[in-house]
């Protein structure tokens, strides 16, 4: 096979040394501005809501928070700079991608990939347990606040803020579906894509 030309069925061009190095360099310049991008699309959604959610549930200096569906880590950074040094913040999510931006902006949080139907942390971890704008991508609501109670210690804060559900806003809807509609046939349906796994 000569460099350049598409090899059969497999949908890999191989290409000569020397165009190798700028290919790569296309394809991480491509990864950072999808990061960039992922990045400001949730700061421009949910940036402004965070504040309010972390005054809510009186996250003060030296607590313990956990910042359940954590995206990008808006609420999560707002939480870390409110509790300081003597504080420490976690965040979970299902989407690894949505992680790996939150690492990048805050490598010194504790980012872990995880359900809120069972999330990865022992009872009365944490003294607040916060979750912005995802209750209604859950398909047991009921389910992921009881989790987030076990998670949070018996006098602490669950703090959730939510617009309502997914079927009252028209703007969320027809994006779950486009979304969805990427997924591979057979996987979780368009309403469980961004929410908890179903048992």
């Amino acid at each position: 096979m000569q460099p350049g030309q598409l090899a059969s069925g497999v949908g890999v061009r191989l290409v000569p040394g020397e165009q190798s190095l700028g290919l790569l360099r296309q394809i991480a310049d491509a990864h950072a501005t999808l990061d960039r991008l992922a990045s400001e699309f949730a700061t421009s959604l949910f940036a402004q809501w965070a504040p309010a959610l972390v005054d809510a549930a009186g996250v003060q200096p030296g607590h313990s928070v956990l910042d359940v569906a954590c995206g990008t880590g808006i609420l999560a950074r707002i939480a870390a700079d409110r509790v300081g040094p003597s504080g420490t913040v976690s965040g979970v999510d299902l989407n690894q991608g949505m992680l790996t931006v939150a690492r990048r902006l805050r490598p010194d949080l504790d980012w872990r990939q995880g359900d809120v139907a069972d999330l990865p942390f022992a009872d009365g971890s944490f003294d607040v347990v916060a979750c912005q704008s995802a209750l209604m991508f859950f398909p047991d609501a009921t389910g992921a606040l009881r989790e987030m109670g076990r998670v949070c210690r018996p006098a602490g804060t669950v703090a959730v803020q939510v617009y309502r559900s997914l079927d009252d806003q028209p703007a969320y809807g027809p994006w779950v579906e486009l979304v969805a509609a990427r997924r591979p046939r057979g996987e979780q349906p368009a309403r469980h894509v961004l929410g908890a796994r179903r048992p």
